[in-house]
């Protein structure tokens, strides 16, 4: 008689990330890049329309395009330019000296 095997937890039985911060393997973001429809544009691609403020994944030919085009935007691109946008600072030194940064 053989004695019954110990069952070892797997990880996804002892937790990880939720759905929806779980990886997604289905598909390949090496050659997709994320954007967002412009302000004022309208994208129908697929079969499917788009408006502004919408984050969507391109393939990098048809976003390049539409980058170029004028009617979206690169995420990753954006995101950098909102990091170097340099804050407004205030000093007081015998007044109040304001600098919006820029």
């Amino acid at each position: 008689m053989t004695k019954p095997a110990k069952q070892q937890p797997t990880i996804n039985e002892l937790g990880g990330n939720p759905p929806e911060f779980a990886d997604d393997d289905s598909t390949d973001d090496a050659d997709e890049l994320e954007v967002v429809v412009v302000k004022g544009q309208t994208l129908r691609h697929s079969g499917e329309t788009h408006v502004e403020n919408s984050r969507l994944f391109l393939l990098h030919d048809d976003a390049e395009r539409l980058i170029s085009l004028g009617v979206v935007a690169d995420v990753k691109a954006l995101r950098q330019q909102a990091a170097s946008t340099i804050g407004p600072s205030i000093t007081v030194d015998d007044g109040v000296k304001i600098n919006r940064g820029g």
